[in-house]
């Protein structure tokens, strides 16, 4: 009997489903029946329905690609375009609450969206201008190419595109970005382009001596300057007085006097603001006359400043101090008291003659290395001096005027350093007058400057007839001591204070 009854129940409830609301056989049939395809472009597609279900809804998985609209047809699709490589799927769910039986499933699926550029990197193009192609593979329809620098110039050719560049100008390399964009799939695809440069900055010198000394009579050195640096500059070390420059087409003309004297050498610096890591330089050697006898006293230690009495050492001392005089001697006279002395004394590099009221005198050695009678010429450098901070006016600079033994303050007179020749030989002159002064404190040449640096401190002259027992004696003024015909201080006299530094004695041609 309770099988019976079941049976009854379920047949009530099947003849419920059959005919209530007038419904015999609820039905739902879809096209297509498991997927519908959309472009990897994006756009529409219909899922068409058919049925007597009147409550029926829908749902969308795994679809933020994809919306969807119930209409009387159907269900209206539409999706977005697919910026990805790959394809993908959503799944749309038709459902009835009252009829679950005619619940359907199906795929909705978008094919794959592809946009391949090779090469696939940085690229690096020649600074010298260059053009390259890059293949371009897509599906995006609606791609374009563009650069974020004017020097970077892209054509779309039918397999991709083509990158052109000039000559990069710069002295750095230079970088652009390329983009490879779909507006409607929103890809986007950036590379670096990078240009190298060219321009390698050069400055190269040469001359057409060759590297071989020039002629002791002088001549003109064409010095061609090979560069592509169009600030380049020289400077001449020292701007020697026999030295002049003038510009020329390649580069520089030299022109170099005669040598009387021994052999010289002068740099030129070439060098550019703009790349000061380039530079070149030039040395000019020129030959000069055989070398007899040279001294620059750097044996001697003293002062820079000639007005300084620091460590000065008096000339009867220098064999103590130095071990040695280098053959040089000085004369010995007598001052106010009854011991004679030579008034002669060291700097540093260099010798200071005579003290406030008495003059000095130093003596070379024998030009010894002269061959028989030789005509030689003889170069030193000499400066007068005066009390440190006098001024430069007209008179100042002179040396100090004495009447019967007391100072009437500086003389209008020439400042004379004299020459005599002991034993053979004949000075072509034996009476300079020191025009040129040592700075004072006053640093009116500016801090280190040294009176040897002034070129009026050299002077010339030649010995005619010398020979192996010659000597050369320099004097502050008239005479060494005191400058009166008996040397007592009675009438007038002058004191000369000098400097002197590096005497060269050369064979004359």
């Amino acid at each position: 009997m309770k099988a019976k009854h079941f049976l009854a129940a379920v047949l009530f409830v099947s003849a419920l489903v059959s005919c209530g609301d007038g419904e015999k056989n609820p039905f739902l049939e879809i096209n297509p029946l498991e997927a519908v395809q959309v472009e990897n472009g994006g756009g529409g597609a219909l899922i068409k329905i058919t049925t007597n279900v009147d409550d029926w809804t829908f749902g969308l998985a795994n679809a933020a690609w994809l919306t969807g609209e119930a209409t009387s047809e159907g269900i209206s699709l539409k999706a977005d375009a697919n910026p990805d490589n790959t394809a993908r799927r959503a799944v749309v769910t038709i459902s009835s609450a009252k009829y679950p039986l005619v619940n359907k499933t199906l795929s909705v699926i978008q094919t794959n969206t592809f946009l391949i550029v090779l090469p696939d990197a940085v690229l690096e193009l020649s600074g010298y201008g260059d053009a390259t192609s890059i293949g371009i593979s897509t599906n995006a329809e609606d791609w374009t190419a563009s650069a974020d620098s004017a020097w970077l110039a892209v054509a779309t050719t039918p397999a991709g595109i083509t990158l052109s560049v000039d000559e990069n100008p710069g002295k750095t390399p230079r970088t652009a970005h390329l983009t490879i964009r779909s507006e409607k799939y929103a890809i986007e695809r950036i590379f670096s382009i990078t240009q190298g440069i060219t321009f390698v900055p050069r400055l190269n010198v040469s001359s057409s001596d060759d590297g071989q000394p020039v002629a002791k009579a002088g001549d003109e050195v064409a010095v061609t300057v090979d560069t592509n640096i169009p600030d380049w500059e020289y400077s001449v070390e020292n701007n020697p007085d026999w030295l002049s420059v003038s510009e020329s087409v390649d580069g520089l003309t030299l022109t170099i006097d005669a040598n009387p004297l021994k052999e010289r050498t002068v740099t030129l610096n070439f060098t550019s603001a703009t790349y000061p890591e380039v530079n070149s330089q030039l040395q000019i050697t020129q030959t000069g006359v055989i070398v007899i006898f040279e001294e620059d006293f750097n044996f001697l230690t003293g002062s820079d400043d000639i007005f300084t009495d620091t460590n000065q050492r008096r000339f009867e001392t220098w064999e103590t101090a130095y071990g040695t005089t280098h053959g040089w001697t000085s004369t010995y006279v007598r001052d106010g008291g009854t011991t004679p002395y030579p008034w002669l004394y060291s700097r540093k590099g260099y010798v200071k003659f005579s003290k406030t009221s008495y003059n000095g005198d130093i003596i070379s050695p024998a030009l010894t290395a002269i061959e028989g009678t030789q005509d030689v010429v003889v170069s030193f450098k000499a400066c007068g001096y005066t009390s440190a901070g006098s001024v430069s006016a007209a008179g100042t600079l002179d040396p100090i005027h004495y009447i019967d033994g007391s100072s009437k303050g500086h003389a209008d007179v020439p400042n004379e350093l004299n020459i005599e020749i002991i034993g053979p030989g004949t000075a072509s002159q034996t009476m300079f007058d020191l025009d040129n002064y040592p700075d004072d404190n006053r640093r009116l040449h500016g801090a280190g400057w040294l009176w040897q640096m002034d070129p009026a401190a050299t002077r010339t002259f030649t010995i005619t007839g010398a020979t192996s027992e010659t000597q050369i004696r320099f004097i502050a003024g008239k005479k060494a001591g005191i400058s009166t015909a008996d040397g007592t201080t009675n009438g007038t006299y002058y004191t000369y204070r000098h400097g002197l530094d590096d005497v060269l004695v050369c064979v004359l041609d």
